[in-house]
């Protein structure tokens, strides 16, 4: 049996078939069958659509985002399809991307900078080496779609040695460098004033890349994007929510445009709750590898006067945090404890 589900309004009366090439079907004795197909006839019972909002999603670094859609809520027809954006892309400095801080690990890489700009403006992009091991030469080749940008220009740090440019960039020094360091920047010119995100990148063919000894040194390639800057409006998504927990921080929601990324209400970093300890056991996550001792009312592992106010703090009623509040063991808690804790953060026991 099959089962279709319609995407879109179709025609009232419509038809599904079956087909088959030479020899799709045959019997036991390889002969070819040639039955007829008798197409199904379907009618769709009409709908009054309700229409509801398929909300724009934001793309990130490496997944994509998209625009608004309609859909029916009542039969699953899709009126209004979504337009799919293409990811932002990474955007590495100093090895470390400025959009979602991944850091890249201790790989050999090159890395391509990002940035956006209008109709008819112009970008400039960094080329960035990252973790070098050691090397003296290269030869880079730009990759780049000629339809919407224009390479202008090649301008080579102060990294030392000699370097040149046409179609490729070449770099040669007398010695080894290694660590992270930005050996050129590429300017571009946008051409093409309707394209969205368009990627940069380059190429080396093997043994484009050497150290002193003359050996081949291999390193990772992570592109670059150009972003166009939204001259006639942002088309805005909403940033979800990400709680914060007892360790990691969380972040407030917001929203950003899907085509260019500008955000006029940005995220902010919320930061870790912090664990809410009661009798040992964390009340927000359920943590109870928590280290005690007698008397640390605070539990940061230490027993001095921090924790007779805290234990002065809770038995006036404040609303704090406290661990094991009953010092001296006899089921209560009041001034009496607060008594035996003095005593032993007087005596240092």
């Amino acid at each position: 049996a099959l089962t279709f589900r319609a995407l879109a309004d179709p025609d009232p009366t419509f038809s599904v078939s079956l087909s088959f090439g030479e020899g799709g079907i045959t019997n036991i004795a390889e002969q070819t069958l040639y039955p007829n197909i008798t197409p199904a006839e379907i009618t769709l019972g009409s709908c009054e659509h309700k229409l509801e909002t398929i909300e724009p999603k934001l793309p990130g670094c490496t997944y994509s985002g998209r625009t608004e859609g309609k859909a029916c809520s009542v039969c699953g027809v899709i009126t209004e399809y979504p337009q799919e954006i293409q990811p932002f892309g990474h955007y590495f400095v100093g090895g470390v991307c400025n959009n979602c801080g991944l850091e890249i690990d201790g790989t050999p890489t090159i890395t391509v900078g990002s940035a956006s700009s209008g109709q008819g403006g112009s970008v400039e992009l960094d080329i960035t080496i990252v973790n070098s091991q050691g090397i003296c030469a290269l030869t880079l080749t730009p990759v780049y779609d000629a339809e919407k940008l224009e390479l202008a220009g090649v301008k080579f740090k102060n990294v030392g040695g000699m370097n040149s440019f046409d179609k490729n960039l070449v770099w040669i020094n007398t010695q080894n460098i290694t660590g992270t360091f930005c050996l050129a920047t590429m300017k571009f010119n946008v051409i093409d004033p309707d394209f969205d995100r368009t990627e940069v990148s380059l190429h080396y063919k093997p043994g484009g890349i050497a150290d002193i000894d003359e050996n081949a040194v291999d390193f990772d390639i992570v592109s670059g994007t150009v972003t166009r800057i939204c001259s006639e409006g942002h088309t805005y998504a909403e940033i979800k929510e990400i709680p914060a927990t007892c360790t990691e921080p969380g972040m407030t929601g917001g929203r950003g445009c899907i085509y260019c990324g500008y955000s006029d209400m940005p995220p902010v970093e919320v930061p870790p709750l912090g664990h809410k300890i009661t009798d040992g056991v964390c009340v927000r996550c359920g943590e109870t590898s928590f280290p005690y001792s007698v008397g640390d009312t605070n539990g940061d592992g230490d027993v001095n006067v921090k924790d007779i106010v805290r234990l002065m703090k809770y038995i006036s009623g404040a609303d704090v945090e406290i661990l094991n509040p009953d010092i001296n063991g006899d089921g209560d808690v009041n001034v009496k404890d607060i008594v035996r804790l003095m005593k032993m953060v007087s005596s240092g026991t």
